[in-house]
């Protein structure tokens, strides 16, 4: 039963994924700062996360409306680590804390925090989501195409990371929920 409702999710994870990405006229490897602040939110450096939490997400202090994404490190766009991360916390922003709004595009419903209840396939969820936002399945298709055929590159799957800019590990498990090889 959970492998059905992994992939009915999956399937529309990715789909809200390739719609955001294609609303806001995305192409890979963009910058994923610029991004959130579109979106209304900020990126803030917080030194003093738990040891295993890279980023997380909450609504700004004293405000209706926007987020807060804080990191462990400084956001630099080529850190291919810290821009899943964000990717990650923008999974958590649509799937487990927005509604839709028409006067703002969206409100915020709560706050999520990992130690919830089905935090792990929350988890899982919002991984699903940073994938096919960074890597929409159209443009992953097309890009892995262009890698085949260029004889250039030994590396098929370091070209992929490098255009995405996501970790090399990221592009090898994108290709294995496409099922593409």
């Amino acid at each position: 039963m959970q492998n059905v409702y992994k992939e009915i999710m999956r399937r529309m994870i990715n789909k809200q994924a390739e719609v955001l990405f294609s609303t806001l006229d995305l192409v890979p490897g963009f910058d994923i700062k610029s991004t959130v602040e579109t979106l209304g939110g900020e990126i803030r450096v917080k030194k003093e996360l738990e040891e295993n939490i890279e980023a997380q997400i909450c609504p700004k202090e004293d405000s209706e409306i926007g987020f807060l994404i804080e990191c462990k490190n400084n956001y630099d766009n080529d850190d291919y680590y810290i821009r899943f991360s964000i990717a990650h916390e923008l999974g958590h922003l649509f799937l487990h804390m927005a509604s839709p709004d028409n006067e703002k595009g969206y409100k915020l419903i709560g706050n999520y925090h990992k130690g919830s209840q089905n935090a792990s396939i929350k988890e899982w969820e919002a991984e699903e989501f940073a994938a096919s936002f960074l890597m929409p399945e159209s443009r992953f298709r097309i890009e892995v195409e262009a890698a085949r055929f260029n004889s250039e590159v030994e590396d098929k799957v370091a070209q992929l990371a490098k255009i995405f800019k996501v970790p090399y590990k990221s592009v090898i498990t994108r290709g294995k929920s496409l099922e593409i090889w």
